[in-house]
Formats: structure tokens, sequence, C-alpha cells
């Protein structure tokens, strides 16, 4: 029993050193420990409501008559697919493209069914279940201030039942469906 005591005496001796040399030494030794904490891990995916923030724009190219995504939209076709992989709940994400006027609305529509279609295609292709993927277009109903082209992603269903106040079309006009 006096041993137990004299140990229990002997580690709350040690740990009040310990804490008091801790608190003497806190203000010099916290920039030697903030340099030795990893840096806070950027996040994954940048989201904000139900877009999901591209790290670049996807920009197309015509090869061979038709529409594709170019080499440069690589890092975007990748974080798409890795969203979707690490976020089963979305059932459904909506690919909008929106082009630039042309003058011709029909046109302009046209032109953005095809590229909706092609990158919904181009994701496919690299893994993406295609029953994940609605592709929207949108053609210059909804232009860039300053003109351009862009190309948005949404989640669309969350465990295959609609996300409240987000239409699953988002307004747009939804292509054929990519799985047949």
């Amino acid at each position: 029993m006096r041993r137990t005591m004299s140990l229990l005496i002997l580690s709350l001796l040690i740990m009040s050193l310990l804490i008091m040399s801790l608190l003497t030494l806190g203000g010099a030794l916290a920039p030697a420990m903030a340099q030795a904490l990893p840096p806070a891990a950027k996040p994954e995916f940048v989201v904000e409501g139900t877009r999901l923030i591209l790290p670049s724009p996807i920009d197309f190219g015509e090869m061979g008559g038709r529409d594709l995504p170019s080499i440069e939209s690589a890092a975007a076709l990748e974080t798409i697919k890795r969203y979707l992989e690490a976020r089963p709940n979305v059932s459904v994400a909506r690919v909008e493209v929106h082009v630039a006027p042309t003058g011709s609305p029909r046109a302009d529509l046209l032109l953005s069914r095809r590229r909706a279609l092609m990158l919904v295609r181009t994701l496919q292709a690299k893994g993406v279940d295609c029953r994940r993927l609605l592709p929207v277009a949108f053609g210059s109903e909804r232009p860039v201030e300053g003109g351009g082209d862009r190309v948005e992603v949404y989640d669309a269903l969350h465990g295959g039942k609609d996300i409240p106040g987000a239409p699953l079309d988002g307004g747009g006009h939804v292509c054929a469906r990519p799985c047949g």
C-alpha cells in the first residue's frame, strides 16, 4: 500500500514537472511544433451548393468533325471522375454545357448538345458509369459575362432522390441519355 502511494505521488510529481516545463517553454516550442506539423490538407473537391467547382475550364477542339474536350481539360475531367467515385450518394450528376452566342440560338443549342454528349462519352471512356451522368444543353441561354463557353457540373440526384429546389434538368435541355 505504501509502495503504491509512493509510485502515485512520484507519477504526479513527474507529470507536474512536465506540465510546468511545457508551460514555461511553450512560447519557445510553439514555432518548432508548428513546423513539425504537416500543413492542413487542401480539400479534395470544392463544392458550392450542389455545384462542383472545376480546377480549370473544359475547352473543346474540333477533331475529325467532332467537338472533343481538349487535352488541357484533362484535370477537370479527372476531377469529375474522382468526385463521383468519392461520392456514391450522388446518383446522377448533371453535366451542363453553355456556349457563347453565335447569332443563331438553334445552332448554339445544337453545338451545346453535341458537346454535352461528347463530354459524357469521354467521362464514360474514363470509367464513369453512364447511368450517373445527365448531359444537359443550354445553348446560349445563360451566357457568361464577357462571352465564352463553359461547362458546369451539379449534383442532380442524391440516393436516387430529387434534391429539393433543384430540378433534375437545371432548366436546360436534356440530351439523349448516354446509356442508350
